[in-house]
């Protein structure tokens, strides 16, 4: 489903009616002015999956949605 690709792929999907549609524009305004990319070039180029696991050290744990795992090829 377009769920299960949006979280698998770190994203979010949304299927709001006419009275949501307000709120979910702003949830998602918030979402994309806080959010951040980091980039990672692996010094293996061999082909395969590789797992991304990403840990913050903070006493308040923020949310984190990311890609779990890709495909190097």
């Amino acid at each position: 489903t377009v769920k299960q690709l949006a979280t698998v792929t770190g994203g979010l999907a949304f299927f709001p009616d006419a009275e949501e549609l307000s709120r979910v524009l702003t949830e998602i305004s918030s979402e994309v002015n806080s959010q951040y990319s980091l980039s990672y070039y692996p010094p293996d180029k061999n082909a395969g999956w590789r797992t991304v696991e990403v840990s913050v050290a903070r006493a308040e744990r923020p949310k984190l949605r990311y890609q779990q795992r890709y495909l190097m090829r």
